[in-house]
């Protein structure tokens, strides 16, 4: 399986109030669909960018967990 921090990219945002947000855009992104970013949203920027760096590079991190969808 393919693992994402995103207990880290969740904690980070939530105080945002964007977590439905952000989460539709990380499940966009594993599943390789179009992403649609919110013009001046840096923040789900950078988490496009990370995930799409790490799809690219098959790069993982240890002590992550599995987002829904993930591939296997």
């Amino acid at each position: 399986k393919v693992y994402y921090d995103y207990h880290t990219l969740r904690k980070t945002y939530v105080h945002l109030g964007r977590i439905a947000y952000i989460e539709r855009l990380i499940s966009d992104v594993i599943s390789m669909k179009p992403v649609r970013l919110t013009i001046g949203d840096n923040g789900a920027m950078l988490i496009y960018l990370q995930l799409k760096s790490k799809l690219e590079n098959k790069k993982y991190v240890e002590n992550e967990f599995a987002l829904p969808g993930s591939p296997k």
